[in-house]
């Protein structure tokens, strides 16, 4: 399955800020799907678990003080190591991204 479209930049946890997975709306995959996240326009690529965003979810991350996640089917919440390696600078942007399965033996290397 492949996805691409505008996602909205959003600070991962803190808890969850060295975990190697990235929070995405629904994009019709399984919780802790390895994906390939590829940001064409930048010619930069990550791989990591996705988990999906889902209520809750939302209300830990929206009582907590931070920029509250109003859409989340276009909302990605990513720690800053990933983020510095699709050269995202900073949260609340939009960015294009393509978003592929690769629950493979070639995505668990990529981890």
């Amino acid at each position: 399955m492949v996805t691409e479209r505008q996602y909205e930049i959003f600070a991962s946890l803190h808890e969850e800020s060295n975990a190697s997975w990235v929070w995405l709306g629904s994009v019709g995959l399984p919780s802790r799907t390895i994906v390939k996240m590829d940001r064409g326009d930048v010619h930069r690529v990550i791989w990591c678990q996705a988990r999906i965003i889902d209520q809750n979810f939302l209300s830990v991350y929206n009582c907590s003080g931070r920029k509250p996640i109003g859409d989340p089917s276009s909302a990605l919440v990513i720690s800053e190591w990933y983020r510095d390696k699709l050269k995202i600078p900073v949260t609340g942007m939009k960015v294009p991204l393509k978003i592929c399965e690769q629950n493979n033996l070639w995505g668990e290397l990529g981890l």
